[in-house]
């Protein structure tokens, strides 16, 4: 979300209104997370307690918790996994004809080289 600490109560209907896109419509949506705090590495949580802190806290607090299936670090690796993944798909071929076309031109390149010093 990118802003401290917005479980205020003055901050709750907002976020869930920013969350659902009412606000600021995104063509993805919004995902929210916790992350770990300088006071969670100076106590040495690790990331795995912080993780699971994270789902804890989306599924048991009142105000978040019809949110729960869209927050979460899990859900935002999963929809930036599926973003990389579409974009290296739709990619893929315009780069495979590229190297294609770059191997030809090589190859061409190698014959002519044999051929003069024939």
């Amino acid at each position: 979300m990118g802003c401290r600490r917005l479980t205020t109560s003055t901050t709750k209907l907002t976020l869930i209104t920013l969350t659902l896109g009412a606000v600021i419509p995104l063509r993805r949506g919004y995902v929210g997370v916790i992350n770990r705090g300088q006071r969670d590495i100076d106590n040495k949580r690790s990331i795995r307690e912080g993780l699971k802190k994270e789902v804890e806290f989306f599924k048991n607090h009142p105000a978040y918790r019809p949110l729960a299936n869209r927050c979460g670090t899990g859900t935002l690796a999963k929809m930036l996994n599926s973003i990389l993944m579409h974009h290296i798909r739709d990619c893929l071929p315009e780069i495979k004809n590229r190297i294609t076309g770059m191997m030809a031109d090589i190859q061409q390149e190698v014959s002519e080289t044999v051929l003069t010093c024939s």
